[in-house]
């Protein structure tokens, strides 16, 4: 769950950048211009949930990485850093009525820090998931293993038990 939770943080923010190029592509023409505000705002709204949902996951998995857990943080700061930038640039072209180029110089490249945050979010989620994994792995290996030995030291001593109580019989019959 937390590798598609942070999938989704990851694909959401990104789609949240497509809306703020089609916003801009759209300054001239109100209703598409409206639209698409609504829909970015509505991928701002649902990073921050998944955003949510992730930390609270970790948690109750006791995931406790802290550089994993610093790392989301990193994109949390990043993410909220850029949505202020976007909404002044918004404000900025209703306000003022500044043109496209000027909007889209005052916010160009701000999304890469926390594009390169979310990856880094995700590749560490999978580095931890993994690391669980392999730690689960080894722990049933090993109580399989001492599972078998234990049973493989019964058979023997049932067997010695068997054999010595045939012996024992054999012996109180031939004493007879």
């Amino acid at each position: 769950k937390s590798i598609d939770l942070s999938r989704s943080i990851q694909v959401n923010f990104k789609t949240q950048v497509q809306e703020w190029k089609n916003i801009l592509l759209n300054f001239n023409n109100p209703d598409k211009y409206h639209s698409y505000k609504d829909k970015f705002e509505k991928q701002i709204h649902k990073v921050n949930e998944l955003l949510f949902h992730l930390k609270n996951h970790l948690k109750t998995t006791h995931i406790e990485d802290q550089a994993l857990l610093d790392n989301i943080q990193t994109f949390e700061t990043e993410f909220n850093e850029v949505n202020k930038k976007y909404q002044e640039g918004l404000l900025l072209h209703e306000q003022s009525n500044a043109n496209v180029e000027e909007v889209n110089k005052y916010v160009h490249g701000i999304d890469r820090k926390p594009t390169e945050a979310v990856n880094i979010v995700v590749e560490n989620i999978h580095k931890s998931v993994d690391l669980i994994s392999q730690h689960n792995i080894e722990k049933k290996t090993y109580t399989i293993s001492t599972i078998l030995w234990f049973s493989l030291i019964i058979i023997i001593l049932n067997i010695i038990l068997r054999y010595l109580i045939i012996k024992d019989i054999l012996s109180s019959v031939n004493q007879t």
